[in-house]
């Protein structure tokens, strides 16, 4: 025990080994050849062998006792007893990665016996060790460069050895993974020794009290304290009726609620009793011209005759009329104000002075395309309101051309249902408002698709509200308005259409479109009325692709595969157009969604997919089928006051709208006989 005692002395204390390098017995290394490399001998040590772990990890060169094999091999063939040194880290991980749960018999003699026990004699033997295998290439080589090696000539007993083992560290109470590290003192030592030991955790010291908590309480002694309440974030309350949406239009902006006159037909102005005084040398030509004058302004509008770049003054830089308040349209319409603008033009709120009553003009921008377009939406607008009267259908008035720029009077609406929003802070209406508006937007979808038309672009800013005169009452007229991008069903040549967060999959896939679109963007325009929010607010295409793939995931092959089969055949059929701005080449075909994120088969490549929308500067990667509509629209919130039977009629509602489909997309008139408007 000396010489074990002078090691030990020998630790320099100032050092903290993260590993304990362990002392075998000479015998157990295995002696140099000359085709080997010559292995590093350590001096014989008299303490005796510390028990072995179990599961080594496997070596390309082991040594296999014969003398170990001739004994394990008499009774247990399946056994093979290895002796070579073997990696105390990897042998820790693997005994004590379960330490932190409860003690058993098992797990007690696994750290108290090796694997070097005799099996036929210890009745606290282990399961039987774990002889790693190898492959057939590694067998060959190291049967034809190694030899067979053989223990020396002084070979303890094993039993001998597990025996004298035990006796010496029973003296010793050494740190181990699984105990409280204790300190060892010298005898010629000035101050204690503390045994360096394996980093491994070192947990709690479990005592009949605490050893049926669970996992946690064990780990983490310290965090006995219950955690605070977690608070629950309920969601804001609708707007529950239609009185209290009135009432909160009414405290934000008390014009909306507005009485007017009935419409009465007035008499045109004489054109001798025109001031002609108050009019510019522009205007004098213009009232020549003029069959019926009903306002003329009073005040001389400034123009510049030599500046024809900007239609002599009547334009900005970009095309738009320059509005003047009380300055006059047509000689007909008095501008009272701007209700809004955008590239197409402006719209102007005007007192109409033959009729005596308030519209709204629409003056388009003064460029060939948008005039163009201004013509296909008068066109459409006259006849919606030729073939019979529809209430959820803008009411046109009349049109005409003005300095260059064509104009659609029609009726004057109160506000937009994306206003409405604003004006109530995005707190969404509630499921009796949201009926009252679906009916309403379904006979208007209904009425132009009976006659074959497609609106193209319906949003929030596209569907209008007519408040009453008081915000006492109860009634509300919805209507659809905004034509420009409307066309027949076999007219359907234009690419980009609808607004990016309305825009069917199949618009955006760039296949061929119908009515069915328009359903699409209904359904996203009531989800977000009843949430305040969009349901697919994608920065770009590739990002709304990828947020209807998480809700409704992919689409079926079948799909994909007809899709494609329809696009390329009407592309045959229209091959004289090859070269219109309208009808994509086959180049541009092959650039489309429907042939780039989908295989030869139509199975979707969801890897493209996020790395295309990681290379736009989407961190987001998207999961297929990784939402619930109920869970996106905040359906099982707490504070949802809503009944199971319209949560259930309303999932059902949304789940025949939301189909990648087309053809299995319901219509309006299926989607009006659905129990959630009944």
């Amino acid at each position: 025990m000396t010489e074990f005692e002078d090691r030990f002395s020998q630790i320099n204390i100032g050092k903290s080994p993260t590993r304990r390098k362990k002392a075998y017995p000479q015998h157990l290394y295995p002696t140099p050849t000359r085709d080997s490399e010559p292995h590093r001998r350590t001096p014989q040590s008299t303490l005796p062998p510390t028990p072995q772990l179990s599961n080594p990890p496997h070596t390309p060169s082991r040594a296999i006792s014969n003398e170990l094999k001739s004994k394990s091999t008499i009774n247990h063939q399946d056994h093979r007893i290895i002796s070579y040194p073997m990696s105390e880290q990897q042998g820790s991980k693997k005994q004590f990665q379960f330490s932190f749960m409860r003690e058993t018999w098992s797990s007690q003699q696994k750290k108290n016996i090796g694997p070097l026990t005799n099996t036929t004699n210890n009745p606290l033997t282990m399961s039987k060790p774990v002889v790693p295998t190898r492959k057939r290439s590694e067998q060959r080589k190291s049967s034809q460069t190694s030899r067979p090696r053989r223990l020396a000539s002084n070979t303890v007993p094993i039993k001998l050895q597990l025996s004298q083992a035990t006796n010496i560290l029973s003296d010793f109470e050494i740190s181990s993974p699984t105990k409280p590290k204790t300190k060892y003192h010298h005898p010629n030592a000035a101050s204690p020794i503390k045994l360096p030991t394996a980093t491994h955790f070192n947990p709690p010291t479990r005592t009949a009290s605490n050893s049926s908590d669970n996992v946690f309480n064990r780990l983490y002694p310290k965090h006995e304290q219950e955690a605070p309440p977690r608070t629950i974030k309920r969601t804001r309350p609708k707007i529950s009726n239609i009185p209290e949406l009135y009432n909160i239009l009414s405290r934000k902006q008390p014009d909306l609620f507005k009485c007017e006159d009935p419409p009465v037909l007035n008499s045109p102005i004489p054109v001798d009793q025109v001031p002609m005084n108050s009019l510019n040398i522009y205007e004098r030509g213009e009232i020549i011209r003029k069959s019926e004058l009903y306002y003329v302004p009073t005040e001389c509008r400034t123009i510049d005759v030599k500046n024809s770049a900007n239609n002599f003054g009547f334009d900005d830089n970009k095309g738009h009329y320059i509005i003047i308040p009380q300055d006059h349209i047509n000689y007909r319409f008095q501008i009272l104000d701007t209700l809004g603008n955008g590239s197409f033009g402006n719209v102007i709120l005007a007192k109409d002075h033959k009729l005596n009553s308030t519209v709204a003009v629409k003056v388009i921008n003064n460029n060939l395309n948008w005039s163009l377009q201004a013509v296909s939406e008068i066109k459409l607008l006259k006849l919606l309101n030729e073939k019979e009267s529809n209430e959820n259908i803008l009411r046109y008035i009349t049109h005409f051309n003005f300095r260059s720029h064509m104009c659609i009077a029609t009726e004057l609406l109160s506000l937009n249902l994306y206003t409405l929003l604003e004006l109530t802070n995005f707190q969404g209406l509630s499921i009796d408002i949201i009926k009252i508006f679906t009916k309403q937007i379904l006979n208007g979808i209904q009425y132009l698709h009976k006659y074959n038309i497609i609106h193209c672009d319906i949003k929030p800013e596209n569907i209008m509200i007519k408040l009453p005169s008081t915000p006492n009452s109860t009634d509300i007229s919805i209507k659809l308005i905004d034509f420009g991008s409307a066309c027949y069903t076999n007219e359907t040549s234009f690419t980009y259409i609808q607004s990016r967060f309305y825009r069917a999959p199949e618009v955006i896939l760039g296949s061929n479109y119908n009515e069915k679109i328009d359903i699409w963007s209904f359904g996203c325009v009531i989800t977000e009325l009843f949430m305040g929010s969009p349901l697919f607010p994608g920065k770009s295409e590739i990002e709304q692709v990828g947020l209807i793939l998480e809700l409704l995931g992919s689409p079926k092959s079948g799909t994909i595969l007809r899709m494609r089969r329809h696009l390329t055949r009407s592309h045959g059929d229209n091959h004289y157009l090859e070269n219109s701005l309208s009808i994509p080449n086959e180049k541009q075909l092959k650039r489309t969604l429907l042939f780039k994120i989908f295989d030869i088969n139509g199975k979707l490549n969801l890897q493209l997919v996020n790395s295309i929308s990681a290379a736009t500067g989407i961190k987001r990667q998207f999961k297929v089928n990784s939402r619930g509509l109920d869970i996106v629209m905040g359906l099982n919130k707490p504070g949802m006051t809503m009944s199971p039977y319209n949560k259930s009629t309303l999932l059902r509602f949304l789940g025949k709208i939301f189909i990648w489909d087309p053809i299995e997309r319901a219509g309006a008139s299926e989607l009006l006989q659905e129990p959630f408007l009944l």
